[in-house]
């Protein structure tokens, strides 16, 4: 049988199995989901759960790069990392409006050599952040009101205390 073809077995099997076409690996499948118009067999990529089941001891090396590479690349997310000059038009515009609309995204993104999505969701996320901080200043104003109201009573106290004290005399 030609590499990366199925046997009716191994599609009856019912465990996992590395799909490999022409060297190229395709993902996992625990049978076929179809077929294309050439022939070739059509499949799933590899769920996370599924890594668990699979029996790499018959995989070959090459087949284990290839799952690695698969898992790892599903693994991580890009990370956008912004220019001072990208935060510095962001932020600008962001003391400006919170919410821009689309127009003003765009603009903004052609400006900084961004997608309007990145500029979307860095706003949803200075949103975000903007709300934290809002909320974590009000809550130490409020602590630091309590505080202060706590040490004027205890002030208030001490100073009755000496007032009594002054008056027994």
């Amino acid at each position: 049988m030609p590499a990366g073809m199925f046997s009716i077995d191994s599609i009856l099997a019912g465990r996992p199995k590395l799909v490999l076409l022409n060297g190229l690996m395709l993902g996992f499948s625990t049978f076929a989901t179809g077929y294309d118009s050439a022939g070739s067999v059509l499949i799933s990529p590899v769920p996370h759960q599924m890594m668990s089941y699979m029996n790499v001891g018959t995989l070959s090396r090459t087949e284990l790069q290839l799952l690695n590479q698969l898992h790892c690349r599903r693994k991580r997310r890009h990370r956008t990392i912004f220019t001072d000059e990208q935060l510095e038009a962001l932020e600008n515009l962001f003391q400006e409006t919170k919410y821009p609309d689309v127009g003003t995204r765009e603009q903004l993104a052609r400006k900084v050599h961004l997608r309007e999505e990145k500029v979307e969701v860095w706003f949803k996320n200075r949103r975000a952040k903007w709300r934290r901080q809002k909320r974590s200043s009000s809550e130490e104003s409020e602590n630091s009101q309590k505080w202060n109201k706590s040490t004027k009573t205890t002030t208030e106290k001490i100073e009755e205390g000496k007032s009594d004290v002054d008056s027994d005399s």
